[in-house]
C-alpha cells in the first residue's frame, strides 16, 4: 500500500468501500472523491484490491447458500457440455428467490468486455468531480424513476435471459465513477419488473464476478514485488471491508422492501450538489 497511507485513511476508506458496494450509492465515488478534494492522496490499487477483496469474501459468505447452488449448477452445466447436453433455450423452472448461474453468466459478459475496452477511459478521463457530481445525481434520478414504476406495478415478472443480458449491459454505465453498479443493475431489474427484493438480491449476486474480474484487472497492473509484501495493513483493511459490507448487506435486505430507495435517491441528490459545489468553488 505504501507509506503515504496512515492507519486512519485505512479505516475510514475501508469502511466507506465496505458500506458502499453493494448499496446504490457508488463505492468508486466515495473512495475516489477524499484524494479529488485534496483530504488525502490517492490510496494506489493495491489498497482497491485488498478492500475488494473484503467485499468480496462478504457476499460470499453472507449468500453462501447460494453459492453452493451455483458451484453444484456450474458442475452440471461441465457435465453438460462435455456430454454435448447444453441446451440453453430450455430454461428450467427454479425455487422462488433461487439464482441461475446462466443469468449470472449472461449478466456478467458485457461488463468484462467494456470494461477492458473502456479501462484507460475510466482510470484517465472519467474521475473529476464533475463527472461523479453529474452521475450520481443523474443515476439517482433514473433509480427514482425506476423504483416509482415498479411500485406502481400490480405484478412482477422472474428473470430470464433477455433480462439478464439487459441488466449486464446496464451495468455498463457503473464504469462512470457515481453512477453505482448496485444501483444501475437494480435500477434495470426495476424496469424490467422485477421486484425490490429480487432485483437487489440478483445485483448482489452480480457482484461477485463483477468484483471478481475488477480484481483481476486491478491485480494485473500492481507489480509483483508489491503483492509479494502483504502487511498487516492490506489485511486490516480488507477485514474493516468485510465486516462492514456484510453488515451493510443484511441490514440493505432487511429493510428494503419497506423504506424502497427513496432514502438513498436524497443521498445521492445531496452529495451530487455537494461536490458540484466543491468543483466550482476550488
Amino acid at each position: 500500500m505504501g507509506d503515504q497511507i496512515d492507519w486512519l485513511q485505512i479505516i475510514i476508506l475501508s469502511f466507506l468501500q465496505g458500506l458502499t458496494e453493494f448499496l446504490p450509492i457508488s463505492s468508486s465515488a466515495h473512495l475516489i472523491i477524499p484524494s479529488q478534494i485534496g483530504i488525502w492522496s490517492d490510496q494506489g490499487l493495491t489498497f482497491d484490491v485488498a478492500v475488494h477483496f473484503g467485499s468480496l469474501f462478504a457476499v460470499i459468505v453472507y449468500f453462501r447458500s447460494e453459492v453452493r447452488d451455483l458451484i453444484r449448477q456450474l458442475v452440471a452445466l461441465v457435465r453438460n457440455i462435455l456430454a454435448f447436453k447444453l441446451e440453453l433455450g430450455n430454461e428450467p423452472v427454479k425455487e422462488e428467490g433461487s439464482i441461475d448461474l446462466i443469468h449470472l453468466i449472461v449478466a456478467t459478459i458485457p461488463i468484462l468486455l467494456a470494461g477492458f475496452i473502456l479501462k484507460d477511459l475510466a482510470e484517465n478521463q472519467l474521475r473529476s468531480l464533475p463527472i461523479i457530481a453529474t452521475s450520481t445525481i443523474l443515476f439517482g434520478l433514473i433509480l427514482w424513476l425506476a423504483d416509482n414504476k415498479g411500485t406502481a406495478g400490480k405484478t412482477t415478472t422472474r428473470m430470464n435471459l433477455s433480462r439478464a443480458f439487459l441488466i449486464g449491459v446496464a451495468q455498463i454505465a457503473a464504469i462512470i465513477p457515481g453512477a453505482s453498479r448496485s444501483g444501475v443493475t437494480i435500477s434495470a431489474g426495476l424496469f424490467l419488473g422485477l421486484d425490490r427484493e429480487s432485483a437487489s438480491r440478483f445485483s448482489l449476486m452480480l457482484g461477485i464476478p463483477t468484483i471478481c474480474g475488477a480484481m483481476i484487472l486491478l491485480t494485473s497492473q500492481i507489480p509483483i514485488a508489491d503483492l509479494s509484501s502483504i502487511s498487516i495493513s492490506f489485511m486490516g483493511a480488507a477485514l474493516i471491508s468485510f465486516s462492514v459490507a456484510y453488515a451493510s448487506i443484511h441490514y440493505f435486505l432487511k429493510y428494503i422492501s419497506e423504506w424502497g430507495f427513496f432514502p438513498f435517491v436524497i443521498y445521492r441528490l445531496c452529495l451530487g450538489i455537494f461536490l458540484f459545489y466543491l468543483s466550482f468553488s476550488a
